[in-house]
């Protein structure tokens, strides 16, 4: 989780820098950064509690997971990629919301 706490929200910023010259604003980093930190913070809850409880701090640790797809599939992080007339941030932009969906959606199996 220490690797993480340093790597997920880097990849928030990633995000937010290649949107920049379309347009990004720091809510879209906030809200991004937001749910990186609970996604982090209740899986390691999840995995420090007694058993009992891990099913649902891994159900907010979800719960972080899905703010962070839904901005970058649905909210403004999605909107400002497709307005962008740059090639390169569009290429950038698909290539690094892939990994999140797919690369986070496999990682707990």
């Amino acid at each position: 989780y220490i690797d993480w706490t340093l790597t997920v929200p880097l990849m928030c910023i990633e995000y937010y820098l290649i949107l920049k010259p379309a347009g990004a604003k720091g809510g879209m980093l906030s809200r991004l950064i937001f749910g990186s930190v609970v996604m982090l913070v209740a899986g390691y809850i999840g995995e420090a509690v007694v058993p009992a409880q891990n099913v649902l701090w891994g159900i907010i640790s979800t719960l972080g997971w899905a703010v962070i797809i839904y901005e970058i599939y649905v909210g403004e992080a999605s909107k400002l990629a497709a307005a962008s007339t740059s090639e390169a941030v569009k290429s950038g932009y698909n290539v690094m919301r892939w990994f999140t969906l797919v690369g986070w959606a496999i990682y707990p199996v």
